[in-house]
Protein backbone atom coordinates (compact mmCIF):
# COMPACT_ATOMS: atom_id res chain seq x y z
CA UNK A 1 0.00 0.00 0.00
CA UNK A 2 0.81 3.30 -0.27
CA UNK A 3 0.97 6.43 2.20
CA UNK A 4 0.70 9.90 1.93
CA UNK A 5 -0.54 13.09 4.15
CA UNK A 6 -2.36 10.58 6.26
CA UNK A 7 -4.43 8.66 3.23
CA UNK A 8 -3.74 5.63 2.09
CA UNK A 9 -3.79 3.99 -1.07
CA UNK A 10 -5.81 0.56 -1.16
CA UNK A 11 -6.06 0.42 -5.05
CA UNK A 12 -5.18 1.34 -8.17
CA UNK A 13 -5.85 0.05 -11.84
CA UNK A 14 -4.54 1.25 -15.07
CA UNK A 15 -6.57 0.36 -18.16
CA UNK A 16 -3.95 1.23 -21.86
CA UNK A 17 -6.54 2.90 -24.39
CA UNK A 18 -3.77 3.68 -26.83
CA UNK A 19 -0.29 3.64 -27.12
CA UNK A 20 1.25 5.64 -30.21
CA UNK A 21 4.78 4.86 -30.81
CA UNK A 22 7.20 7.52 -33.48
CA UNK A 23 10.53 6.39 -33.63
CA UNK A 24 11.90 7.45 -29.74
CA UNK A 25 8.70 9.48 -28.57
CA UNK A 26 5.75 7.42 -27.61
CA UNK A 27 2.05 9.24 -26.75
CA UNK A 28 0.41 6.87 -23.75
CA UNK A 29 -3.32 7.02 -22.99
CA UNK A 30 -5.76 5.16 -20.17
CA UNK A 31 -8.18 4.60 -18.19
CA UNK A 32 -7.19 4.65 -14.40
CA UNK A 33 -9.57 3.76 -11.43
CA UNK A 34 -8.29 3.85 -7.95
CA UNK A 35 -9.84 3.86 -3.98
CA UNK A 36 -7.90 5.75 -1.16
CA UNK A 37 -8.55 6.00 2.38
CA UNK A 38 -8.60 9.30 3.81
CA UNK A 39 -7.39 10.36 7.48
CA UNK A 40 -11.38 10.29 8.48
CA UNK A 41 -11.66 6.83 7.55
CA UNK A 42 -13.27 7.64 4.56
CA UNK A 43 -12.92 5.69 1.17
CA UNK A 44 -12.58 8.03 -1.78
CA UNK A 45 -12.82 6.02 -5.04
CA UNK A 46 -12.11 8.24 -8.43
CA UNK A 47 -11.50 7.63 -11.60
CA UNK A 48 -10.19 9.29 -14.37
CA UNK A 49 -7.63 9.52 -17.44
CA UNK A 50 -4.12 9.95 -18.31
CA UNK A 51 -1.97 10.99 -21.12
CA UNK A 52 1.48 10.68 -21.13
CA UNK A 53 4.46 11.65 -23.69
CA UNK A 54 7.57 9.37 -23.34
CA UNK A 55 10.90 9.74 -24.56
CA UNK A 56 13.67 7.02 -24.93
CA UNK A 57 16.91 8.92 -24.31
CA UNK A 58 20.14 6.81 -23.43
CA UNK A 59 17.90 3.67 -23.01
CA UNK A 60 15.81 4.65 -20.44
CA UNK A 61 12.09 5.66 -20.67
CA UNK A 62 11.17 9.21 -19.89
CA UNK A 63 7.91 10.73 -18.84
CA UNK A 64 8.41 14.24 -20.03
CA UNK A 65 4.79 15.47 -20.39
CA UNK A 66 1.58 13.93 -18.23
CA UNK A 67 -2.06 15.42 -18.30
CA UNK A 68 -4.51 13.94 -15.50
CA UNK A 69 -8.11 14.45 -15.86
CA UNK A 70 -10.04 13.26 -13.31
CA UNK A 71 -13.54 12.18 -14.65
CA UNK A 72 -15.71 11.61 -11.78
CA UNK A 73 -15.14 10.90 -7.90
CA UNK A 74 -17.30 8.31 -6.43
CA UNK A 75 -18.21 8.46 -2.80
Amino acid sequence: SYKKNNTKMLFYNIKEIKILVKSKLALVFYYYNSEILDASGRIIKNQGKISDVVILENNLLKIISRIENPLKVIE
